[in-house]
């Protein structure tokens, strides 16, 4: 006897029936794979039909959800594991499952292809080291995002960000510097504002005769 339908062997041990195979049936079984069924009492083979549409319903909420599951755990698996030279072979092999089937959960989780996936989740992390340890060299921030080769990672994060690391980096350290800049700016002219009764800014204070307030900065 030719294997048959998980919902149909569910439903065939509810109902305590026997069953044949009538030919190929690529894995499905309806109700027309039972011994007797088209002898039937009409009533029985409605209910036997609704009885297999929802053993059949049920088993394909549990596949997708265990679908989820597992795709959720194969791209924690990616967060954690980006520093190495991880591969869809590896992640076969750790969940014993096909690489065609992960590259697949990885699609459908994310959106993207597992080495594009891999190499966005790169890049963040890389930006955020720079941010982080800007006294970081480039080479060093490859090496801990997961890339040997230093230019192939500068590759790579140009194409994602637009700039190389580089350029990214003098960036941040520009904009940083015109933060610590209007702080300063901002701190000056709060000393210089007028102050409430009992308080003293610059303008209150009293110059020695003959010098000039530029000196005293």
């Amino acid at each position: 006897m030719q294997v048959i339908g998980k919902a149909g062997v569910c439903a065939a041990a509810l109902l305590g029936l026997e069953t044949q195979s009538t030919g190929r049936h690529n894995g499905h079984l309806g109700p027309g794979h039972f011994v007797g069924y088209s002898r039937m009492p009409g009533e029985l083979r409605r209910q036997l039909r609704e009885l297999l549409l929802q053993v059949a319903a049920f088993i394909r909420d549990r596949s997708k959800e265990q679908d989820h599951s597992v795709a959720s755990q194969i791209v924690e698996y990616v967060h954690e594991h980006h520093r190495l030279d991880i591969s869809l072979t590896d992640m076969a092999e750790y969940f014993n499952l096909s690489p065609n089937y992960i590259s697949q959960l990885i699609k459908e989780k994310t959106g993207k292809i597992f080495k594009e996936y891999l190499s966005e989740f790169r890049v963040k992390q890389a930006k955020r080291i720079m941010n982080e340890q800007g006294e970081l060299k480039i080479h060093d921030v490859a090496c801990l995002v997961g890339w040997r080769n230093v230019n192939t990672f500068i590759r790579v994060f140009k194409k994602y960000e637009g700039v190389t690391p580089g350029q990214y980096k003098q960036e941040m350290e520009r904009e940083e510097g015109e933060v610590e800049a209007a702080r300063g700016v901002g701190a000056l002219a709060e000393l210089e504002r007028p102050h409430g009764k009992g308080r003293t800014g610059w303008g209150d204070l009293k110059w020695p005769s003959g010098a000039h307030r530029s000196s005293w900065r």
